[in-house]
């Protein structure tokens, strides 16, 4: 019998990024994120195989928090100073889902909630 149950919820786990540096016009960005995300058991067997204890469901922040610090050195390429940062809160919102949702699948686990909820620039 397996320890999740299918459907079971993981609701609002709070993660976070405290410092993504990245280069804008040629200048270091130090970049700082945090947002909540949710999700629901699709497969519980596989998820009790990747994640055996329900307490280490947070391993979820580490895989956003690494997905977060390869997507910003992309998508700042698009911003000419570091004030269009936090205008771009939707675009890295969808483009942080689409790197993250194959993983989540992975472990038997759908998002069914991601959101940025703090986005700052320096």
């Amino acid at each position: 019998m397996s320890i999740y149950t299918l459907n079971q919820a993981f609701n609002d786990l709070a993660w976070f990024h405290p410092s993504a540096m990245t280069l804008i016009a040629g200048k270091l960005v130090t970049v700082r994120v945090a947002g909540k995300v949710s999700v629901v058991v699709s497969d519980p067997g596989l998820l009790e195989q990747k994640i055996p204890d329900p307490a280490q469901i947070e391993r979820l922040r580490t895989i956003l928090a690494d997905a977060f610090g390869e997507i910003i050195a992309e998508a700042t390429d698009q911003a000419a100073n570091k004030m269009q940062i936090p205008a771009m809160k939707g675009q890295l919102e969808n483009t942080l889902r689409q790197k993250v949702e194959p993983t989540f699948i992975a472990l038997g686990l759908q998002i069914t909630k991601l959101a940025i909820e703090q986005l700052q620039s320096m």
